[in-house]
């Protein structure tokens, strides 16, 4: 998988965030409905999938020791049905 650009522009608040894991570090940025997770010094990128029935997100925040994320979410009122729609 690969992103070409990112939803941080959209007004989410605290959008971007720099995490620490094994003493590597990763930028962090939503990408529709994925967070992307950037090592910077190996130039890999994976992405955290988030909910199916997720309609946006809020916004999302990284712990003060920069090992936790939280991410605040909207989901759509009615879940999709079995062809992935938005029920009615």
């Amino acid at each position: 998988m690969h992103s070409f650009g990112s939803a941080a522009g959209k007004g989410y608040k605290d959008s971007i965030g720099i995490m620490e894991e094994d003493g590597a570090k990763h930028i962090l940025y939503p990408v529709g409905k994925f967070i992307a997770v950037k090592n910077f010094e190996r130039s890999e990128m994976n992405f955290i999938k988030l909910s199916e029935n997720l309609e946006k997100m809020e916004c999302m925040t990284i712990s003060p020791n920069k090992k936790f994320i939280a991410v605040s979410e909207k989901y759509y009122t009615n879940p999709k049905n079995e062809e992935g729609k938005i029920e009615k």
